[in-house]
């Protein structure tokens, strides 16, 4: 398979020098302090595959399973623009964290002149802003490689658009005072894993970049990352980080 030449697509070969300049000018992150205790939902009790580990928290109403964290678009099922909630695509790495929004905070810290700490109420008062936004795993049509590529293998599903509704991160970093030696931005996720993703400033300040907590005119569902998530359009799935923390 060719390499794209996108540079969203591949990082950058850098020296451990370069890496740790790059560390230096650039601790903007973007956090939250760990939820303690688990809502008081549906969610409490996850499903569980076959060999007794947790999977996804929803079951998979006619998403094609591909694998632990991983299902896919039925696309013979999708009847417009707009990727219904139940059949969107998902691919996590680990299972679905339960996370109290009562107990929850989302920090911005770093190369900010004020830092800010806000509940999930005080995210929701801000101004928000709707959008059609397509996400799509880079590893989308995979199984049609050639040579076969390791990973999931993917046929043409791991990709759909929803409506996202949120707050724009570039307003927020605005807010918190970044500084103009920052050079990214880091978001760090609340699942097991500890995802975490850097975006350069020039990205994150766009004007489509959102802090989503609704998706299809609903709350955000657990599997897709409640109570925020990053949605960054134009860039691969694992840049829009689920369960800020």
């Amino acid at each position: 398979m060719k390499r794209s030449n996108h540079p969203n697509w591949h990082a950058p070969r850098i020296s451990r020098r370069g890496l740790l300049l790059g560390a230096t000018l650039a601790p903007l992150a973007i956090g939250a302090a760990r939820a303690e205790g688990l809502l008081a939902t549906d969610w409490a009790h996850r499903p569980t595959s076959p060999d007794g580990l947790g999977v996804l928290l929803a079951q998979p109403e006619g998403r094609i399973v591909r694998g632990p964290f991983l299902e896919e678009s039925p696309l013979h099922a999708i009847d417009g623009l707009i990727t219904p909630t139940r059949l969107h695509f998902i691919r996590n790495h680990t299972p679905t964290p339960l996370i109290d929004p009562d107990t929850w905070k989302l920090t911005v810290d770093g190369e900010v002149d004020r830092p800010l700490e806000l509940s999930y109420e005080d995210v929701l008062r801000l101004s928000s802003k709707s959008m059609n936004i397509l996400l799509e795993c880079a590893g989308n049509s995979r199984s049609r490689y050639s040579p076969l590529a390791e990973g999931t293998a993917w046929t043409d599903g791991a990709a759909s658009v929803a409506e996202w509704t949120g707050v724009s991160l570039g307003d927020l970093l605005r807010s918190a005072g970044i500084r103009p030696n920052a050079v990214h931005v880091v978001a760090q996720g609340g699942d097991a894993g500890k995802v975490e993703r850097g975006l350069p400033v020039d990205v994150a300040l766009g004007p489509d970049t959102l802090l989503a907590y609704a998706m299809n005119g609903d709350t955000l569902p657990a599997d897709h990352g409640f109570p925020l998530r990053l949605v960054v359009p134009g860039w691969i799935g694992v840049a829009s980080v689920k369960w800020l923390e």
